[in-house]
């Protein structure tokens, strides 16, 4: 498991940073695949009060029958995405991106996808 693109990190810094938003670095950290794995980085990294619930896991997906369109879904890491309402939204066929459309669109591995896909190499819609 490879750590996020740097042009994804360094995007998603200066946006911070423009819009004036305090933040803290955690890391470096081993890379975390899962929402249960973030949950440890962030317990051994000394943050307090972490819980599943507390973070927030993003999920690319390709919106059905349209090559180039992406959709970010972003929602607490302790919930499942509602595939129903997805595809009734946006298409039946509509699925999750592979490994390789995940670093190709957002410049991450799945597991380190931020959730803003402003920051992304590629276009996605929220």
């Amino acid at each position: 498991l490879d750590a996020p693109g740097p042009g994804t990190y360094e995007r998603l810094g200066a946006l911070l940073r423009k819009g004036g938003v305090e933040y803290v670095e955690l890391g470096p950290h081993p890379p975390c695949r899962t929402s249960e794995d973030a949950v440890q980085v962030r317990v051994v990294g000394g943050w307090d009060g972490v819980t599943l619930h507390s973070g927030a896991k993003a999920m690319l997906l390709r919106a059905a029958g349209q090559e180039d369109r992406w959709l970010l879904a972003v929602l607490p890491a302790d919930r499942k995405l509602s595939w129903k309402k997805v595809r009734a939204s946006y298409g039946k066929a509509t699925r999750m991106a592979t490994e390789d459309e995940v670093r190709s669109v957002t410049g991450c591995v799945p597991g380190a996808v931020p959730p803003l896909a402003v920051a992304f190499s590629g276009s996605a819609e929220c």
